[in-house]
């Protein structure tokens, strides 16, 4: 096995990805942002940029949030938010914006079913906010202000 794929955390859709495990990860790392945990491969594997922000999205949470200040219930509506993503992004083949096709030459078709990602400056199908977009770890986020609410960060 390559060493790089023995530092990979377990993927989303497996047994091995548990809520304990998860909700340890984010206690490990209370000041960063819950979206760099998410793309952190070594926590979680497999979860990218469009990925995050939807799942994010579904879940309720400001994608700058700290983690510190994630209760578990929100870890665990996350969690299921990002199955949920994951699943459905498999169901419709991925995503596909340009170039993109799987093993058997197929477009995916995931890119209809987004509701934030890359979606700045339309409006919300949920509360009818703009949805915004902003760089967050050097990444494009997108999330709806409204609908995902920052908090004040614990001092």
């Amino acid at each position: 096995m390559d060493p790089g794929f023995s530092r990979l955390g377990p993927e989303p859709l497996t047994e091995e990805w548990t809520s304990a495990d998860f909700i340890a990860q984010i206690k490990r790392r209370p000041r960063s942002t819950i979206k760099s945990l998410l793309l952190n491969q070594e926590v979680v594997a497999g979860i990218g940029n469009i990925y995050c922000d939807e799942a994010l999205f579904r879940a309720g949470i400001h994608p700058a949030r700290l983690n510190e200040t994630l209760s578990k219930e929100d870890a665990l509506n996350l969690q299921q938010a990002v199955r949920e993503v994951i699943a459905e992004g498999i169901g419709h083949q991925g995503t596909s914006f340009s170039d993109y096709v799987d093993g058997l030459g197929n477009r995916g078709h995931f890119q209809l079913q987004l509701r934030v990602f890359q979606k700045e400056g339309k409006t919300c199908d949920v509360c009818g906010s703009e949805i915004e977009k902003i760089r967050l770890g050097g990444r494009g986020t997108h999330f709806c202000p409204h609908c995902q609410p920052r908090l004040v960060d614990k001092e």
